[in-house]
């Protein structure tokens, strides 16, 4: 997984109905990782699903205990997640499968793409390719859309309805004629019910059909379109008037294609649905008529109605019956009409019926409904009566009370009758009615003689009272109340009832207090008393007559009249006028109660007469509560550290509940920096506060406020205390300060980057946390480097600067640079601070000086003397602070074959800050680089651009001192008079890193040098390809690389057997060779020569230049004078120019002090050297 190993693809194939077919087996799936033994998901995405939900993945087997799975996309997607090993996962694999349940799918190949994932990377996509096949396969009927079943419904009476739906096919996917198609009826029950089809289509399509109850068939060879056609217009048909019975029929449907392959059946249900067209009749007759006897048993049979249904019974409607209307009402109560079967019902008593307390008679309207139809009958019911019952008294008081509050039990009712009454007043009395309704009722009264019938008669027939003589409280034989005895009688039964007769005197004074105010006091914030606080009186004088009554009770109640001055502190006991306290009262809110307190004689006749008194209720004070502080008790105050000395920071508040109140707050603990005002509470600083540093961040307090009122009538100094925190909130006020005021390391030059070089450190003093005890970043200080380039990096948490390149004395030898050290507060903004860092570059002497090239050859004259000058050596470094000017190299060389011929090559330098502008020229018998009379071979010329002044440029030439330096020899052969200029040089390599070349140009200017280059020399070809496809030509100027293509031997007998050239825009190498001999430095030499890097020369890859001049200076005019050698072997020994050798010191002449000496090879002690 890890290195995305592929893993693979895969074939299956689906077999139509046939079930589902795994992706792949568990010999052939693989799952593998190089580098870890454990996953943590599969999944398999089924890409396209032609089928929709018709075709799906499922997963068939028991995973391992710690995979579980899921179904994605509607089931086209399979997740297995877990952590479980490869095995694990390789087994959920196998049992991933693929299935479709259409008879007819899109056969189009599917694709299900597979990937694991191990938690860190996700595994290539494997495919398996799932492709259709198929057996011979029978036809199918589809009665609807994608399904073999179908239902339709026939209404009674409607016609023949259609057996398959618009959508209805038949598919075949190996044979597209059939022979056959029958349809069979089942469930019919006869031949009422039948089949047609449309006979046309039939004939249409030279087919035949016959019908034999219950099948229809139709034959002959014909497309599945002719077949299709004739099964939608198949039809069914219930002739009868009446459905029978509405259980559900099938059409079982089945067709054969040319070879005799049947369809699988297929069904449509056909549902029944009668017609209710027939309303429900009463028999005989809508009118009924019955009677019963009174008080008959609940549930006694009256009579029985009957309806008749033609529609019943295929609809199975049950008629039910009810009673919709009744004269009296009561009669829906007292019967009911309950079913005995589908058609009828009986009526039944409800309800103790009763001639006198019922109805004597009942008209109902019944009606019957069956199905959709309803129909109305009538019942006439007689109650036959009987003389069973006594007469019953209806008006007698239930309650029993006289106005007096007495319950009298022994008294049946009772009657008032009002003093003074006229003589001749009725008065109603006690009535009874008789249930049987048969006889009237005689009413007569017996009681003492003084009341009956002296005072009091009564009505035989209505049974009203009537007054017979004066009623008075001045008759001293009445009293107030009188019992009397009433009779009332029919033809069989006789009852009675004891009356009270209570005499009613006139409500004429109302209660009077004995008392107009009362006076009472109550201490405040005291528990209410049990007993009242006073006890308030009213006497009745129209009472006076009823107290000597022995259970005399007063009807005087009281009750407190709410006012402004009302309090729910109070109430009054209503009977005996009693008046509590039931809550404290505080005379610091309510200093006097004004009560006023009402009396009824509750006697309304006529009316109701009420009497008021007040009753003043002074509240004493006390002073028995503590001040209340409304500052929460444990209060954390936050101040910040920048609050001055003598700034309120906090005011505690407090209350006194109590009268008068005198507060005096007191601060106990750390005086030495918080103070409080005694009386507003103001806590203030008495110093200046900080979080950093000694000092305390957090002070713990306690505030006590006193209740300081002294007066006699209060309890004093009363007091409450709570507890508070200041806390001192850190501010970022302090700058990190470094440990001292600049760095100075050191480091040795050739370590290797990240080496650490010293530390930096600055401390920040501020406290750096939060009110939560978090590290808010106020003393959170990080370092970052500025000014330091890409030398140096810092660990910006612990100050450690390391090297970041390897350094060398030669480039630099001291780097300056500063440290930013600065805090992170979260909410404050940020403070820095800058310190310098000086790192010096210690020197190391670890390279050997170096001879470039390594090999010389030198010419000593045999007329040489003791003492001439045979080579000097140059030791030279570069550096990297390049001098503007002209500078010149030459080298020239004898022809070894052709002495006459001599080779001289001339380089000039124009260095101009970046850019740089090499011109070479090779001459033929030239003898020095000023206004040289030789015949020029070519000249090379190139534009330069520096691209780095921290590397030394090489330029490479091949004219040089090294005679292994060039490609290009001598021919094999003595050259002939074609051959002559036999040394050929093109080559020039720069360092790319520091040079890049902007131009480069070629001209020939010799005959037999160009004729060289096309290949037309003797005894060998050099062929020179040209881009244009053209030959080299004479003073034409070549761009390099752009018009050469290639130089390659076609042959010949050079002493290198190939040259070749590849010319690219980063790269340019040798097109020919050159062997040089003897090297000449022009310019203003001593004796011994100048010490290198001076300004009078340069060194360019080991190659000395000498500085002749300005960069603008014209050379030969005001640039040096050269100096011009001879290499000439016949020159005397004193003429010949020394053997120039270059030796370097890459530790650089600064450092370095080189001695030379000659090692080996001077035989005979030929030579000497000066060390």
């Amino acid at each position: 997984l890890n290195t995305l190993t592929p893993m693979g693809g895969y074939d299956i194939y689906f077999m139509q109905q046939q079930g589902p077919v795994n992706l792949v087996s568990l010999s052939t799936a693989s799952i593998t990782d190089p580098d870890s033994q454990y996953l943590t998901y599969l999944v398999c995405q089924l890409t396209k699903a032609f089928d929709g939900s018709n075709e799906f993945l499922l997963v068939n087997g028991v995973l391992s205990p710690s995979l579980s799975g899921a179904y994605l996309n509607d089931r086209h997607a399979v997740n297995v997640s877990g952590v479980g090993t490869t095995s694990d996962y390789t087994l959920a694999l196998s049992y991933i499968q693929y299935n479709s349940t259409l008879l007819a799918p899109n056969t189009t190949t599917r694709t299900v793409l597979c990937f694991v994932s191990d938690g860190v990377l996700q595994s290539n996509m494997a495919s398996v390719l799932i492709s259709y096949m198929h057996l011979r396969r029978p036809p199918y009927i589809l009665l609807s859309a994608n399904t073999s079943t179908y239902t339709s419904s026939f209404t009674e009476e409607r016609g023949p309805v259609l057996l398959a739906s618009s959508q209805a096919a038949i598919i075949n996917a190996d044979d597209t004629n059939l022979s056959l198609l029958n349809v069979t009826l089942v469930n019919a029950f006869g031949e009422t019910e039948v089949l047609s089809l449309n006979a046309a289509l039939v004939a249409a399509g030279s087919l035949t059909y016959s019908y034999a109850y219950p099948t229809l068939s139709i034959r002959g060879n014909a497309i599945i379109e002719t077949y299709l056609s004739i099964l939608l217009s198949i039809r069914y048909n219930n002739t009868n008037a009446e459905i029978a019975d509405i259980r559900a029929r099938q059409a079982v449907f089945v067709v054969v294609d040319s070879i005799g392959l049947a369809s699988p059946p297929a069904y449509t249900t056909i549902v029944s649905i009668p017609v209710d067209d027939h309303p429900p009749v009463f028999v005989p007759t809508n009118a009924y008529s019955f009677s019963v006897l009174q008080n008959v048993t609940i549930g006694s049979y009256v009579g029985t109605v009957t309806v008749t249904d033609e529609d019943l019974p295929a609809n199975m409607n049950i008629a039910t019956f009810s009673i919709t209307l009744a004269t009296p009402p009561l009669g829906t109560m007292d019967f009911a009409l309950c079913g005995t079967s589908m058609l009828s019902a009986n009526l039944r008593t409800m309800y103790y019926l009763s001639y006198i307390m019922r109805a004597q008679s009942y008209a109902l309207q019944i009606s019957a409904v069956s199905g959709t139809y309803m129909v109305n009958g009538f019942i006439n019911i007689t109650v036959i009566n009987l003389n069973l019952y006594p007469p019953m008294f209806t008006n007698i008081n239930s309650s029993n009370t006289s106005s007096l509050g007495r319950n009298y039990l022994n008294s049946t009712a009772i009657i008032q009758i009002y003093e003074n009454t006229p003589i001749g007043t009725r008065i109603p009395g006690i009535h009874a009615t008789d249930p049987d309704n048969l006889d009237s009722i005689l009413y007569s009264l017996t009681g003492c003689a003084y009341l009956v019938p002296t005072l009091v008669g009564i009505d035989n027939t209505t049974g009203d009272f009537i007054i017979n003589g004066l009623i008075s409280r001045t008759n001293p034989s009445l009293t107030i109340l009188n019992q009397v005895l009433v009779f009332a009688r029919d033809s069989r039964f006789i009852i009675n009832a004891t009356v009270t007769i209570e005499i009613i005197y006139i409500n004429a004074n109302p209660p009077a207090f004995t008392s107009t105010v009362y006076n009472v006091s109550i201490t405040e914030d005291t528990s209410p008393p049990a007993t009242p606080i006073v006890t308030v009186a009213a006497i009745d004088p129209d009472e006076v007559p009823y107290s000597m009554l022995p259970d005399f009770i007063s009807r005087v109640t009281y009750s407190i009249i709410p006012t402004t001055s009302y309090s729910s502190s109070f109430s009054i006991d209503s009977t005996t006028g009693q008046l509590y306290q039931i809550a404290v009262v505080s005379a610091k809110q309510v200093a006097s109660f004004s009560i006023v307190v009402q009396a009824s004689d509750n006697y309304p006749k006529p009316t109701v007469l009420y009497s008021n008194t007040t009753v003043v209720i002074q509240v004493q004070h006390t002073n028995d509560l503590a001040p209340i502080i409304l500052t929460p008790n444990n209060t954390q105050i936050v101040v910040p550290e920048v609050t001055p000395t003598n700034s309120g920071v906090y005011t505690i508040l407090a209350a006194d509940p109590d009268w008068e109140p005198n507060l005096q707050y007191q601060l106990l603990g750390n005086g030495l920096f918080f103070s409080i005002n005694s009386s507003t509470g103001l806590i203030s600083s008495i110093r200046s506060l900080t979080a950093d540093g000694p000092s305390p961040r957090i002070f713990y307090i306690q505030v006590t406020v006193t209740d300081a009122n002294t007066s006699p009538l209060h309890m004093a100094n009363a007091s409450s205390s709570i507890s508070i925190t200041i806390i001192i909130a850190d501010n970022n006020t302090q700058t990190p300060t470094f440990d001292i005021s600049s760095y100075v390391g050191n480091i040795s030059e050739g370590l290797p980057s990240n080496t650490p070089i010293l530390y930096v450190h600055a401390t920040d003093t501020d406290y750096g946390y939060d009110l939560n005890g978090s590290p808010n970043g106020n003393n959170l200080v990080t370092y970052a480097l500025q000014n330091a380039g890409n030398n140096f990096y810092i660990d910006s948490n612990t100050g450690l600067i390391y090297s970041n390149t390897t350094f060398n004395i030669l480039k630099q030898a001291v780097y300056t640079f500063s440290v930013l050290a600065v805090d992170h507060p979260k909410v404050d903004q940020p403070r820095s601070s800058i310190v310098t860092v000086t790192i010096s570059i210690l020197n190391v002497n670890d390279f050997p000086p170096t001879a470039n090239p390594k090999t010389y050859i030198g010419f000593v004259p045999e007329t040489a003397r003791l003492g001439d000058l045979v080579s000097t050596f140059a030791a030279v470094k570069w550096s990297p602070s390049i001098e503007d000017g002209f500078y010149l190299r030459a080298v020239t060389d004898m022809s070894i074959v052709n002495t006459e011929a001599n080779i001289m090559l001339c380089q000039y330098l124009v260095v101009n800050g970046s850019s740089w502008h090499l011109s070479e020229i090779t001459y033929l018998n030239g003898e020095n680089c000023v206004n040289t009379t030789a015949d020029p071979l070519w000249t090379q010329t190139f534009k330069l651009r520096v691209t780095s002044s921290t590397l030394e440029p090489i330029i490479t030439v091949p004219l040089s001192d090294d005679t292994n330096s060039d490609l290009l020899g001598i021919y094999g052969r003595p050259p002939t008079s074609d051959t002559k200029p036999q040394y050929l040089s093109l080559s020039t390599a720069f360092n790319l890193e520091t040079l890049q070349v902007l131009n480069r140009t070629v001209t020939f200017y010799t005959d037999s040098y160009v004729m060289a280059l096309n290949g037309l020399i003797a005894n060998g070809k050099l062929q020179c390809n040209l881009t244009s496809g053209g030959s080299i030509v004479v003073n034409h100027t070549y761009n390099l690389p752009g018009d050469f293509r290639s130089c390659r031997v076609e042959q010949g007998g050079f002493y290198v057997g190939t040259l070749s050239s590849t010319y690219s825009a980063t790269q340019l190498y040798m097109l020919s060779g050159y062997n040089g001999q003897c090297g000449v430095l022009y310019g203003p030499l001593a004796s011994p020569p100048s010490p290198p890097l001076a300004s009078d020369a340069l060194s360019v890859g080991g190659k000395v230049f000498a500085r002749v001049g300005p960069a603008s200076c014209i050379l030969g005019v005001n640039c040096w004078a050269p100096a011009v050698v001879d290499c000439s072997p016949t020159l005397s020994s004193s003429a010949l120019a020394p053997l120039n050798i270059s030796v370097t010191d890459p530790d650089g002449a600064a450092y370095t002090t080189l001695q030379f000496f000659i090692a080996s090879g001077n035989v005979n002690n030929a030579f000497a050297i000066n060390p």
